[in-house]
């Protein structure tokens, strides 16, 4: 689904909505990280897309978890 464009629309919208609500606490892609991507949607996109090819046993979970985990694990925040 990610790999066409309607699909990475529809994607990069609910993408969007977790690093709206969680970036800076559950992860940090552009809040509180000094060494933040130019282009923090399309660094999302690629960390979740990632995370999908490397554990499609994960898949069955629900959408927003799988989101988060990838972004948690492209992203983690550093304790300050």
């Amino acid at each position: 689904m990610m790999e066409k464009p309607a699909g990475r629309e529809i994607a990069l919208a609910q993408i969007d909505d977790v690093r709206a609500r969680w970036d800076g606490s559950v992860f940090c892609i552009a809040r509180g990280n000094p060494h933040a991507p130019d282009n923090a949607q399309n660094a999302a996109f690629t960390a979740v897309r990632s995370y999908l090819e490397t554990h499609p046993e994960e898949r069955y979970r629900p959408r927003r978890y799988l989101i988060i985990q990838g972004l948690r694990g492209a992203y983690p925040c550093t304790p300050q």
